[in-house]
């Protein structure tokens, strides 16, 4: 009976490092980061930092404002928007742990939020 649970237990561990090295050699990097603009008043473009190297600037009013690959560093990354013409100045922290993942920021009425999926999200 222990060997089975073991077996069980090998191949669930192997099953994920071939699901992440799946995404590794098909990816350009290591996370994606989607921001979308869920805010419905107008704040216009922000400029998107990583580690304060400038990306990209996205356009807060479109619900995809934003989606791209990255190469994380292992750890700690941080990330800012920084409003062209507003006051948007918001800083977060990337944490990359070794498994592929994706970042969603989304701008709503009530301000940023972000969330972490392991998985591929679905878009309904």
């Amino acid at each position: 009976m222990r060997k089975k649970i073991l077996y069980i237990v090998l191949f669930l561990v192997l099953a994920s490092i071939v699901y992440e090295a799946y995404f590794f050699i098909t990816s350009d990097g290591n996370t994606t980061l989607i921001v979308s603009g869920q805010n419905r008043s107008d704040y216009g473009k922000a400029v998107l930092y990583i580690n304060d190297i400038k990306k990209d600037t996205v356009n807060l009013n479109n619900h995809f404002a934003h989606i791209g690959e990255y190469e994380l560093d292992f750890g700690k990354n941080k990330l800012r928007l920084e409003g062209v013409n507003s006051s948007i100045d918001y800083q977060t922290e990337i944490i990359f742990i070794g498994l592929y993942n994706w970042k969603l920021i989304e701008f709503t009425e009530q301000g940023f939020s972000k969330d972490t999926f392991y998985l591929s999200p679905r878009f309904e």
